[in-house]
């Protein structure tokens, strides 16, 4: 359970590669930013979306980060239920070891699997991936992306495009 959690941990701080399912890829928000998929506007929506603020900063150094006054630009839209699907698929693909046991029995599948919408943008839906069989500690990490900042507390942003 405690691997379970650590792989989960790190694919939401940058270690998730462009793996994927049938019908797209997860990226983590760092390779989407580093693509030209994501921009700077589009992570601050993305965090006030999540955390109902924004910070700007110049590094990890919390202390240097400042409030900012953020008004979102778009109106977030429901995901379409066989988006979240494919979501769904791509990423128990990726983690499927994890639904299983050391005596290969299932543990879990895809039903137990819960997609946190933040929007669309440029074709890359940003995503937190849950599930309920993993228990993710609250350790809060300080995340830094294009001049943005927040405090990262267990699943990191996913985006997921479609190929």
């Amino acid at each position: 359970m405690l691997l379970a959690a650590a792989m989960v941990l790190s694919v939401g701080l940058g270690v998730l590669v462009g793996c994927g399912g049938s019908n797209g890829e997860l990226y983590t928000l760092q390779e989407a930013y580093a693509n030209g998929w994501l921009t700077k506007d589009d992570i601050m929506e993305v965090c006030y979306e999540r955390f109902g603020e924004v910070w700007l900063g110049e590094n990890l150094d919390s202390d240097s980060w400042v409030r900012y006054e953020y008004v979102p630009k778009h109106t977030r839209q429901e995901l379409d239920k066989s988006v979240e699907n494919d979501i769904k698929k791509a990423y128990y693909s990726i983690h499927k070891s994890e639904f299983f046991d050391k005596d290969g029995n299932e543990l879990g599948g895809g039903e137990d699997l819960s997609v946190q919408y933040f929007g669309t943008y440029n074709d890359s839906y940003v995503i937190v991936m849950k599930c309920s069989l993993w228990e993710i500690g609250l350790v809060a990490a300080p995340t830094f992306l294009a001049g943005v900042a927040w405090w990262e507390t267990g699943e990191g942003f996913l985006v997921y495009r479609v190929n």
